[in-house]
């Protein structure tokens, strides 16, 4: 029965999942920053899976919730749906995080249009 299983449909799925644990993990504006992949709460940098991480940049946050590494969030899935969400073609993430004008409020607005972005993809 499992070699009927779409593995497109299962990476579709594991993306929608990873875009809405980030979504929970960014709850409250001091969870997101920009600069590096994880700080703790007094603003010094960490790794993203040690116990004292508390806040993280997008890709940061990406690997957190996802359990994978720096290099492997760039390509994954949930990556790609929110790299082509915050613009028209494909977008470098930690650049766009870390961009000047770049917001708590945009990186919440652009995960829901991944969200739905990625709940698309599934139909």
């Amino acid at each position: 029965m499992l070699d009927k299983v779409d593995p497109d449909l299962i990476t579709k799925f594991e993306a929608l999942e990873t875009l809405e644990k980030l979504d929970a993990l960014f709850d409250t504006p001091d969870k997101w920053h920009q600069g590096h992949c994880a700080k703790t709460k007094d603003g010094m940098i960490t790794g993203v899976f040690a116990s004292d991480a508390h806040s993280f940049c997008v890709i940061g946050g990406l690997a957190r919730v996802s359990g994978g590494n720096i290099e492997n969030v760039f390509y994954s899935a949930s990556a790609n749906i929110f790299s082509y969400t915050i613009g028209k073609k494909w977008v470098w993430i930690p650049t766009w995080n870390d961009a000047d004008d770049t917001t708590f409020e945009d990186v919440k607005e652009n995960l829901a249009k991944a969200i739905k972005n990625a709940r698309e993809l599934l139909r």
